[in-house]
């Protein structure tokens, strides 16, 4: 046990070893990468303990210690995929949420992906408690609701169809 009853993680030294045999250097950011093994959110997954963890954690806790209850760690350099411990630093999800890109993407959006434009009368906003404020396309949630109802339609009369079969004995 060790800061305020916080079970320190076993450190594998096979599973640290297998991990920096892998890793290449960006020379220019300092950035530790290990290219094609990162998940669709550009995040690194080591295997310890039978459980998938993410790398850039375990590295951390490796060569610096306990990441405290209630923080994650931030990637100062910007690239989820680093698993750079000088380059991750303990915060809170908020103060991590402020610092990153992501937050800012929609801001920034004057079309949505498909072209329309992101004003006047094609504008929606909706609040969300753990998003805020969201902007939305409203040709483009027509369109969504349309393709919904023909879905749903569909589903039904393959269902109507599935039973007159199964009742005629087809």
């Amino acid at each position: 046990m060790s800061k305020a009853g916080q079970v320190r993680r076993r450190i594998n030294p096979v599973i640290v070893v297998r991990l920096l045999s892998q890793v290449v250097v960006d020379p220019q950011s300092g950035c530790w990468l290990i290219p094609g093994r990162e998940d669709k959110y550009r995040r690194i997954h080591a295997k310890a303990e039978g459980l998938a963890q993410q790398a850039h954690r375990y590295v951390y806790e490796t060569f610096v210690g306990l990441i405290a209850p209630g923080l994650v760690l931030d990637h100062v350099c910007g690239k989820r995929g680093c698993l750079n411990p000088f380059h991750l630093e303990p915060v809170t999800a908020q103060m991590n949420t402020r610092r990153g890109r992501s937050g800012l993407k929609g801001v920034a959006k004057t079309h949505c992906v498909h072209g329309h434009p992101l004003s006047g009368e094609n504008l929606n906003l909706s609040f969300s408690e753990g998003r805020g404020v969201t902007r939305r396309c409203k040709a483009c949630a027509k369109e969504r609701t349309k393709r919904l109802a023909w879905m749903r339609a569909e589903a039904r009369k393959r269902a109507r169809q599935a039973l007159l079969r199964s009742i005629r004995g087809d």
